[in-house]
């Protein structure tokens, strides 16, 4: 005669348990990932941009503060501090134990004459009919039938007075203590359908975001884009074969559906777009996508091109995924060392941004630039955007005066330009070479290069003789003969920095905005590639070593290190290429030179200096009395947690009932007063509020009322 227990009280604590076993994982990785995201601060903040950049934004997955995530913890957070108040209501209030003597209010032992009189007093007592307004008379009628069954019944009574159950032995066993409203009558459509709604949402849900995620790489892209690029990319491809590769991707298949829902007419467009361009290119591939895409980025690229009005969505849409698949092309190339291609679709993704052709001079990045400036720029010796960027104030503005005397230049995109120049970057870099504690490399060392890569706030200023060779970091902090190394110097055996310096298409950083005219406000990104050539000098013969890192944000400076073997006695050299993503005529080409020598044959032994470190059995963990005899704050919460758990289970036996109980009613005593002064009324305010809003849907709900069945009542005449 099993039959199950519903109890609010059990509830309560379960729900509270479960939920605290969600909520401190959960909140402590939130609070991991909100302190660990990366924002920079931009030292100084430009008081304006230029009026004609775009604002609407890429979207681009990003660490924000207040993510769907973020929300729903914090609204869990909500419900269990709600559980937490209404805890105390429950300290004097026993979980559900089935007595059947207890229920009939009879001794143990009983007779049977007794146990029917009982019964029948306690069936009139609590019958629902009886008690309309009584909302637990339905459920103590059902136990008092209950008990009446399990004392009549010969087996029953006996497996209840020697194992405590009506059923007979159980074990050791876990319940769930389910609130009573689960098996209230007028609930019972309500529940169902409750169910069944949340089923198939979660069915519903769960395949499509499996069915969708499934199309897509980790990089983002679609795996099929990321197939045709894996066996497509080889290396030393030109720019042409890059577009094509670039236009056979997986996203463009939009295109072909954007296309069919034009009209013949303004699909002739598309062909005379392709007959316009001065340079005419051609896809290979037969996919109608491709060639569409061929076209609009063609266009793109071309000055001056005017789109029909009828192509602009298309442009859009093949803009907003143009930059993301070239990320990942390019990284996709420098983790195969494909390093002639991967610089090749840097270049490109620099036009891109900047709506250029591949042939266009540098200079045509600035704005309001036309084909009459070159004769002023040449009488002023400025031949390319690097030579504009270097002018100090005052030779920007007689250039600026001249150029608004010709009636070049409007006045009033005077400010305009100014700003707009002054947003690009002008970078300068050191480096220096070195192994771990010592003054001369050898064959077989590990060489650690350190570049220092400064941008510049005032480009005029800055000294051309300067120095590239830096004093390494640890020699500045240099005690006696000792040197004091620092994590930042950058001479760890583990690059940890690989991982998350590596990757080009990474999340969206605070970094300075682009100049551009691109449809979508873009920003900076870095990226820096160490390489050698092995084909040149007496590298022939070794593999090839290329290692990439970006710089999602270069605001002010940026140190990396990187980690090379020194193969051969003689002159070694590395070439740094420092290239950015958005602006073309703007990259660096440093050579890196280093000497290493012959490891000698025979070498005195020296001293080994004492730095006094201890055993790891001598190294104890500090700990601390506020954080529980913890080292942390996350130790002394788990711990609390630990203790927590560990009541709710002493609490619920049958020593802590008998012991720990008396002790939990007293203080309970004294703070439910004290509670149901202060706290109480606005908490039952909240659930008053609550239970009001879950009123005015009741008219959803409503069903006609069942007819009560006396299921448990043998004689119901009787009654």
């Amino acid at each position: 005669m099993a039959f199950e227990v519903f109890d609010d009280v059990a509830f309560y604590w379960f729900l509270q348990v479960l939920l605290g076993l969600f909520l401190l994982p959960g909140t402590f990785y939130e609070l991991y990932c909100i302190a660990t995201k990366i924002v920079p601060v931009e030292s100084k903040k430009r008081a304006e941009l230029p009026r004609y950049l775009p604002t609407r934004r890429m979207k681009e997955k990003t660490n924000s503060v207040w993510s769907m995530r973020t929300i729903v913890i914090a609204a869990l957070w909500v419900l269990f501090i709600l559980l937490l108040l209404q805890l105390p209501k429950f300290h004097n209030q026993m979980l559900t134990d089935f007595n059947p003597y207890e229920i009939l209010e009879v001794e143990k032992g009983a007779d049977m004459r007794v146990i029917k009189r009982a019964y029948r007093k306690m069936s009139l007592k609590w019958h629902p009919d009886k008690n309309p307004d009584k909302e637990d008379a339905e459920q103590k009628f059902i136990m008092v039938n209950k008990a009446y069954q399990t004392l009549t019944d010969e087996l029953t009574r006996e497996n209840y007075e020697k194992y405590g159950n009506p059923d007979g032995y159980q074990g050791q066993s876990v319940t769930i203590g389910l609130p009573s409203f689960l098996i209230s009558k007028n609930n019972e459509l309500k529940v169902l359908l409750l169910y069944f709604f949340c089923m198939m949402v979660l069915c519903v849900v769960v395949g499509t975001w499996w069915r969708w995620s499934t199309r897509f790489h980790k990089s983002g892209v679609l795996n099929d884009t990321f197939f045709l690029f894996w066996n497509r990319l080889k290396p030393g491809l030109k720019d042409k074969t890059c577009i094509e590769i670039l236009a056979g991707s997986d996203e463009f298949r939009e295109l072909e559906l954007m296309m069919a829902n034009l009209s013949e007419v303004e699909r002739q467009e598309m062909h005379n777009l392709n007959d316009n361009m001065e340079d005419s290119w051609t896809s290979r591939d037969e996919a109608n996508y491709t060639k569409y895409a061929t076209t609009l980025l063609a266009a793109h690229l071309t000055p001056n091109m005017e789109v029909p009005v009828c192509l602009r969505p298309m442009m859009t849409y093949l803009l907003r995924e143009c930059p993301k698949l070239l990320d990942v092309m390019i990284d996709m190339c420098f983790q195969r060392q494909f390093v002639d291609t991967g610089k090749t679709l840097i270049n490109l993704k620099q036009r891109v941004v900047q709506g250029r052709r591949l042939k266009d001079d540098t200079l045509r990045q600035l704005p309001y630039y036309s084909e009459s400036w070159e004769k002023t720029l040449k009488g002023h010796k400025i031949k390319d955007i690097k030579d504009f960027i270097k002018l100090d104030p005052e030779k920007l503005n007689v250039i600026l005066d001249e150029l608004e005397e010709k009636k070049m230049l409007e006045p009033d995109s005077r400010k305009n330009f100014t700003l707009g120049l002054r947003m690009y970057p002008h970078v300068e870099i050191q480096f220096c070479a070195r192994t771990y504690d010592e003054d001369v490399i050898f064959v077989d060392d590990v060489v650690t290069i350190t570049v220092k890569i400064k941008r510049l706030a005032e480009p005029w200023k800055s000294d051309p003789n300067a120095k590239l060779i830096m004093t390494p970091p640890e020699k500045k902090n240099k005690q006696g003969d000792r040197r004091d190394y620092k994590d930042d110097d950058g001479l760890s055996f583990v690059d940890e920095s690989i991982e998350n310096k590596r990757r080009l298409n990474i999340k969206n950083f605070e970094s300075p905005i682009v100049h551009t005219l691109y449809p979508f406000q873009m920003r900076e990104k870095w990226v820096a590639i160490l390489h050698c050539d092995p084909t040149k000098g007496k590298n022939a013969g070794h593999s090839l070593i290329c290692i990439t890192k970006a710089i999602p944000a270069l605001i002010e400076d940026e140190t990396l290190t990187f980690l090379v073997p020194a193969r051969y006695k003689g002159t070694h050299t590395f070439t740094l290429d420092l290239k950015c993503d958005s602006y073309f005529g703007l990259d660096l080409k440093q050579d890196m030179v280093f000497e290493v020598e012959t490891k000698p044959e025979e070498e005195e032994e020296e001293e080994e200096e004492d730095y006094d470190i201890p055993d790891d059995e001598e190294m104890e963990p500090e700990v601390f009395w506020y954080f529980l005899w913890g080292s942390n704050i996350w130790e002394a919460l788990a711990t609390a947690f630990l203790l927590y758990f560990l009541y709710l289970i002493v609490i619920s036996s049958s020593y802590g009932q008998k012991y720990l109980q008396p002790v939990v009613n007293k203080v309970s005593n004294v703070t439910t007063p004290l509670y149901n002064e202060y706290m109480g009324p606005h908490v039952n305010a909240t659930f008053e509020a609550v239970y009001q809003a879950r009123d005015n849907f009741d008219w959803m709900w409503q069903t006609s009322e069942l007819d009560d069945e006396d299921d448990f009542i043998e004689d119901h005449t009787e009654l």
